[in-house]
């Protein structure tokens, strides 16, 4: 899973950019489209496993970067990611009464979202400020990851030399 941190940054950009393109095929942007959401979700989807195979790089090259709550917090924004991906397309977008409950579920739904892909590329930004055992600080290293299509292109060359600084990380 390590070898998808060193994909180039032009496939991860488009793969990111991807909801935008897909709008811009169909020439209609509404939201409540499924195919919208499935090509979304596949953004998401390339985003946290960019994320977590760079968390996974810094774990496998420095012993003792991994935290013992790091695999639970991918994990629970994949089980969110997965939820959502069955909650939204069939959520009403109304704002009636009697839909409420609709509504708060779905608010409910993207705040855990939103908090537990912060918190994956967190985790994924502070193990590789320490696996580099480099003094920068991890907010910047945090942005990077959270607008990845920009920050890929800077992160990367950090990715390949925490990978090419032991021969036996590329194996795996």
């Amino acid at each position: 899973m390590t070898r998808f941190a060193q994909t180039a940054p032009g496939i991860i950009s488009v793969l990111l950019l991807s909801p935008t393109l897909y709008l811009w095929a169909i020439g209609r942007y509404a939201i409540d489209d499924r195919g919208y959401l499935a090509v979304n979700a596949l953004a998401v989807g390339a985003q946290l496993c960019w994320v977590w195979s760079v968390y996974r790089l810094a774990v496998h090259s420095r012993p003792g970067v991994e935290r013992s709550w790091g695999r639970w917090t991918f994990g629970v924004a994949a089980l969110v990611a997965v939820l959502a991906g069955f909650v939204l397309p069939g959520a009403t977008w109304t704002q009636s009464p009697e839909t409420l409950f609709d509504l708060v579920s779905i608010d409910i739904l993207v705040i855990l979202a939103a908090l537990s892909f912060g918190a994956c590329h967190w985790v994924a930004a502070k193990a590789l400020i320490e696996a580099e055992a480099s003094e920068r600080r991890a907010v910047g290293t945090f942005l990077l990851m959270v607008c990845l299509v920009i920050g890929v292109w800077f992160l990367r060359p950090r990715v390949l030399a925490l990978s090419n600084s032991d021969p036996g990380l590329s194996a795996d």
